[in-house]
């Protein structure tokens, strides 16, 4: 794996980028791109379980590009919580800035990426937990065509009195199709307040009836908002 730092200009953050390249990638075999959020964290869980499927032939060779902040002692919890969160709130300083933070995913890391490690353009899959499932589910409901697959993981769908919901309607407003497939889970311990809005937004979108999108929503046996994750990202992938 390889760490790559990049500065933009859209949230003012640098970030630590970690990339397993697929050593044959060139420009005419171009493997599909995995995007993991809190990397820190969920890149070595995902590395792992990406090197089972791809040994079992689940799935085929992949980019993982994992996204973290750079610099000494960095404060995870607070960079998370404004870069993940789609609109500001009074108890969490910074927040709101999930448009800058998808725009700098969209405009300068998939591009960077794209180039110098020749990754796919089509087949990205976008993969985070809990505010990175908050993110991930924001990127799909804003700016569907972005990536071809959202796996996110006991998302906290609650925030700002469950807004993505917003956003789900806005969507539906605009669009008759949509060809993405979305994974959710929420662990099973979890309680009501977690489990409840991931079930209702995947009615929500249920009902749409859009005729390309793939959808699954699992509740999953024994597990609470870390545990939910092996499994979530294992079946996602």
């Amino acid at each position: 794996t390889e760490i790559r730092s990049l500065s933009p200009t859209h949230t003012g953050e640098q970030y630590d980028i970690y990339i397993h390249p697929f050593g044959d990638a060139s420009p005419e075999n171009r493997p599909r791109v995995v995007y993991v959020l809190d990397a820190l964290w969920d890149f070595p869980m995902v590395m792992g379980i990406y090197g089972g499927l791809n040994y079992d032939e689940f799935v085929p060779n992949l980019i993982i590009v994992g996204i973290t902040y750079s610099g000494e002692e960095p404060d995870y919890g607070a960079l998370r919580a404004m870069d993940m969160t789609p609109t500001a709130v009074d108890n969490t300083p910074g927040s709101g800035r999930a448009p800058a933070f998808l725009a700098f995913i969209e405009e300068e890391l998939i591009p960077f990426v794209e180039s110098e490690y020749h990754g796919s353009p089509e087949g990205r899959t976008l993969m985070g937990s809990s505010f990175g499932g908050l993110f991930t589910l924001y990127a799909f409901l804003n700016n569907p065509d972005l990536f071809d697959g959202y796996v996110a993981p006991s998302s906290s769908i609650f925030w700002d009195n469950q807004v993505l919901f917003q956003y789900e309607e806005a969507l539906a407003q605009k669009r008759s199709d949509i060809a993405a497939r979305v994974y959710l889970t929420v662990g099973e311990y979890e309680g009501a307040g977690m489990i409840e809005p991931m079930q209702n937004l995947a009615k929500a979108l249920e009902d749409r009836n859009y005729p390309s999108q793939r959808l699954e929503a699992v509740v999953v046996d024994g597990t609470r908002h870390a545990s939910v994750k092996p499994e979530s990202f294992m079946r996602g992938l």
